[in-house]
């Protein structure tokens, strides 16, 4: 258990002073103001003593959070959510893992680390003892690394629990350094106190000594906010045992000196803070829990006075409403929406967010939450002026755009995706929402389909693929790694096969049909669609084995970061494994295939492409064929001839017209153009062409 706080020896140490003048000295414990930071270079060393409950903000944590514009009042009235698994979608939790984010300047490398914990892990500024203290027990370690003889770097969140994503399991936040013995007696077991067998106490090794309940949970909400490491966060599988056990030592541990001087000093090498050491408090909000009473904490924000909240509906017809502590909660009806709140008696600060209400009670309050009904709208889909389909939803709501299950006109015209405004043929491609994103309806809505064709240079399809440098635009490509190319077939281990490829002239000329991909993009980020199976290249979601897979529908896992190389090589990062904290890094292995890797791994070959020669894409919302005729006998006497051809030159000046014979398609494209002009023009130069 912690010792008292500084402010509760600063008011005995003042009452020994008036029951005994005869005492020649008194220890007076540091204010916050007048912290002795040691420094070296631009680092800053722990300042802090192990068991001694910080109940001050430390100048270093008070200039971070001025000069961030952020301040507890601010982000206390964020709701979080009572769902655990709705926590990561809370703006609480977006806005802590943004400001931790946007703050962390520089990223700790593994190798770093072990000369770092000089700075972050002394005690009392480093002149207690030069050595380190080891994060369980508190025995004297180090400094001087001995190559994991006597002491390691332990993994509080293991690499095995999905930690393993490049920067965060290199994170000096969450690596400890421990004695040798102590890392291994942890394993990888997550933190819990149910049984030894599945979960690991982190009070075990320090006999009563130290209390690093709170420490463990604090460290794996860091990594849970900071790295968006949500998924293996909770049971036997993941880091913590359960969320009551996470609040439970929140409260029961609070946060030390030691700890708060640790926050300094990783703040002084990384630039950002682990926001739940500075206030603890969000940790009961964020999770939909009252801050317990009388809470120490840094901040000294901890519970406030104590008010009766009630909170009545309006209509209960409408929707209901429940209050837990300073949260109330309504809940709209089918067909109702939540359209304000009135205070009836009292006074309080009330802020909304979405149908949660934080109530800053001055005095008892009442408030009534207001519901009405809500509009219906519509969205209409649209193919130029054929109306496709209509989706039906309330005002506010998202829909789920479908994908393309209409018909096409036979000449290559392939859907992109839904827009806003009627397109005009253009070789730019327009803003769009991809099939199976949301879309939020306001109003009645009208959405066109944006369909795309190319007309393909002097009218072939070129076999041709070239190597390709620079940003990315849309087309069909090559992915290649280390002379192999990869194919839209997987593996009987779940990674997408390879052949290798020969270079003719440094292009590569008919590839396999599995291996062209159409890379195209959605929104901020690209697909990889394969023409001959159809279906995208992605990740699986799964940690091990370094997998990769081919995806049937439009998910996150189908979608790629794409950073492009100085040396013409491209980093593919997968949205969805990256998301999950899970090796997203496209790579080719050996013979193992291609399959996602950790980042900034050595592992296998890097990407380049090569992308298809020739070709112009162009896109429009209308696609009405153009007027057919058959057999190119546009005066019925039987024969293609110059009056034809008169006819034909005037429908080409309009459009593009669309035949049923090949007689006039001269070059096999499905279409009438004037590639098919200048060949006719030559027939007809030498003869009238009599059809059967």
């Amino acid at each position: 258990m912690k010792t008292l706080s500084k402010r509760s020896l600063a008011w005995l140490s003042s009452l020994l002073l008036l029951v005994s003048i005869f005492a020649s000295l008194v220890v007076v414990p540091v204010e916050a103001a007048t912290v002795d930071y040691v420094y070296s270079g631009s680092y800053v060393y722990n300042w802090g003593t192990r068991e001694e409950v910080a109940t001050f903000m430390s100048p270093m944590a008070e200039a971070w959070y001025e000069k961030n514009n952020t301040s507890y009042e601010e982000l206390s009235a964020l709701s979080g959510s009572a769902s655990r698994d709705s926590v990561p979608s809370s703006a609480l939790y977006k806005e802590l893992k943004s400001l931790m984010t946007t703050n962390h300047k520089k990223i700790t490398s593994y190798a770093e680390t072990r000369d770092l914990f000089q700075y972050t892990d002394c005690e009392g500024s480093g002149k207690v003892s030069k050595k380190i203290s080891s994060f369980y027990s508190g025995t004297a370690i180090g400094p001087a690394w001995d190559g994991g003889g006597t002491w390691n770097r332990e993994h509080t969140w293991p690499n095995s629990k999905g930690d393993a994503s490049g920067n965060g399991e290199n994170d000096i936040f969450m690596l400890r350094p421990t004695s040798k013995s102590e890392n291994s007696s942890r394993g990888n077991k997550a933190y819990g106190e149910t049984n030894s067998t599945s979960y690991y106490n982190p009070n075990s090794e320090s006999g009563g000594k130290h209390d690093l309940r709170g420490d463990v949970a604090r460290i794996m909400l860091f990594v849970y906010c900071r790295w968006g490491n949500t998924v293996m966060m909770w049971g036997s599988s993941g880091v913590m045992e359960s969320r009551e056990v996470l609040l439970k030592w929140v409260e029961e541990d609070p946060v030390d000196t030691w700890e708060l001087g640790r926050n300094d000093s990783a703040q002084s090498i990384t630039g950002t803070r682990n926001v739940f050491v500075d206030y603890p408090e969000l940790i009961f909000i964020m999770f939909g829990e009252d801050i317990p009473a009388d809470y120490d904490s840094p901040s000294g924000e901890g519970a406030s006075d104590s008010y009766n909240i009630t909170a009545t509906s309006s209509n209960t017809a409408y929707g209901t409403v429940s209050v837990s502590g300073k949260t109330i909660t309504a809940s709209p009806k089918a067909g109702y929406a939540v359209s304000g709140y009135t205070i009836l008696s009292g006074s309080a600060d009330v802020v909304r967010s979405g149908n949660t209400f934080t109530v800053t009670a001055a005095s008892d309050v009442s408030i009534r939450i207001d519901f009405a009904p809500r509009q219906q709208v519509q969205v209409k889909l649209m193919q130029g002026n054929t109306l496709l389909d209509t989706l039906t939803a309330y005002s506010g709501d998202e829909v789920t755009l479908p994908d393309w299950t209409w018909d096409l006109p036979d000449d290559g015209t392939t859907f992109v995706g839904w827009v806003e405004n009627t397109v005009e043929e253009t070789t730019d491609m327009p803003t769009y929402y991809a099939a199976g994103s949301k879309y939020t309806v306001g109003d009645n809505t009208t959405l066109y389909a944006l369909l795309s064709r190319t007309e393909l240079d002097g009218g072939v399809l070129s076999n041709v693929f070239e190597p390709y440098s620079g940003p990315l635009t849309e087309g069909d490509y090559l992915v290649v790694g280390n002379n192999a190319v990869m194919l839209g077939a997987l593996t009987d281990k779940t990674r997408l096969q390879y052949e290798d490829i020969t270079l003719t002239g440094g292009n590569i000329i008919a590839p396999n049909d599995k291996a062209v991909w159409h890379i195209a993009p959605n929104g901020t980020n690209w697909t990889m669609l394969n023409l001959s199976t159809g279906s995208y290249a992605g990740g699986t979601g799964y940690k091990s084995s370094n997998q990769a897979t081919l995806i049937a529908t439009l998910t996150d896992f189908a979608k790629w970061t794409v950073t492009v190389k100085s040396n013409n090589t491209y980093d593919f990062i997968n949205v969805g494994n990256e998301a999950a904290g899970i090796n997203p890094l496209l790579r080719h292995n050996g013979s193992v295939g291609f399959a996602c890797y950790a980042k900034n791994t050595n592992v296998g070959t890097t990407i380049t492409l090569y992308k298809r020669a020739g070709g112009t894409t162009y896109y429009f919302t209308d696609s009405t064929p153009a007027p057919s005729f058959t057999y190119g006998d546009l005066n019925d006497d039987g024969r293609i001839n110059n009056h034809d051809l008169a006819l034909l030159q005037k429908y080409l000046n309009e459009w593009d017209v669309t035949v049923n014979e090949a007689a006039c398609d001269t070059n096999a494209d499905g279409r009438i153009n004037n590639h098919d002009l200048a060949l006719l023009q030559k027939y007809l130069n030498e003869w009238d062409v009599t059809l059967g």
